[in-house]
């Protein structure tokens, strides 16, 4: 017996415990009758016991019911915390590979700069150029751990 609850609609209401037990009773009511040899209609104090019983069984249901839609609500929270986290480490991973990029293209624009001049004395490219090696290789290393924590 599965007592999984149905997504209502916004116009439905959530089914009371008294509605649970009549549903199942199938389940419940046999466990009751077995006290019986024969069929019989249940005496005053019976029929109390019995209303009791019942609404025990519907808050027993009830609760089941609540316990699962708190672990599936759990469990959806999870993901979401999951999900922000990783949404979060990607704009940091980003905004890292984004400066990288920014000082590369600066660094090569003063590079062109430095090529209109008359007669640039290519000695004084080392610099600039090493800049741009070393910004590349730490944008590479960016992107490198982005893989490696995907695995």
């Amino acid at each position: 017996m599965s007592t999984a609850e149905p997504q209502l609609n916004a116009n439905e209401t959530k089914p009371t415990g008294s509605e649970i037990v009549e549903k199942h009773k199938e389940f419940l009511f046999p466990a009751v009758a077995m006290y019986y040899q024969e069929p019989r209609t249940p005496t005053g104090d019976e029929a109390d016991l019995t209303e009791v019983a019942t609404r025990i069984a519907g808050l027993a249901i009830e609760h089941h019911a609540a316990r699962e839609i708190l672990a599936r609500t759990q469990a959806q929270l999870a993901q979401a915390s999951y999900a922000a986290d990783k949404g979060k480490a990607a704009l940091s991973s980003a905004d890292e590979i984004s400066q990288q990029l920014q000082a590369m293209v600066a660094v090569a624009k003063h590079c062109l700069e430095m090529l209109d001049e008359d007669k640039p004395e290519i000695a004084n490219f080392r610099g600039p150029l090493t800049n741009i090696a070393t910004h590349g290789r730490q944008a590479l290393e960016v992107i490198a751990r982005i893989r490696s924590s995907q695995n």
